[in-house]
């Protein structure tokens, strides 16, 4: 997959994450049902696999403070914390991810 299809397919999964959120939150359902529910129609619609998607744990602890910080606002999650916590919190947040994939 060609570098540019998946920075937009990445950008697409945090705006599938975002209007999640919002949708939960307007509507009063349960955060993790409605993630669930979009990852699994935004897999179907792309017809792709989110372990070519979601950041790998490499990936992540090779990150500075200011942009972990960044993405896990992104994702509406704390950002207090020592770098190990953020790493932790980031990537526990894309298995969640990655796990409705394959539940679904």
């Amino acid at each position: 997959m060609d570098s540019t299809k998946v920075a937009f397919l990445k950008l697409k999964l945090v705006e599938v994450e975002l209007i999640s959120f919002e949708f939960s939150k307007c509507f009063k359902k349960n955060y993790d049902e409605v993630l669930k529910f979009a990852i699994d129609n935004y897999i179907k619609e792309y017809n792709i696999s989110l372990d070519n998607i979601c950041l790998s744990s490499n990936e992540i602890k090779k990150m500075t403070i200011p942009k972990l910080k960044d993405e896990l606002k992104l994702r509406n999650l704390p950002i207090s914390g020592k770098k190990d916590e953020l790493i932790t919190r980031l990537g526990t947040h894309y298995e969640k991810i990655k796990s409705y994939s394959t539940n679904t």
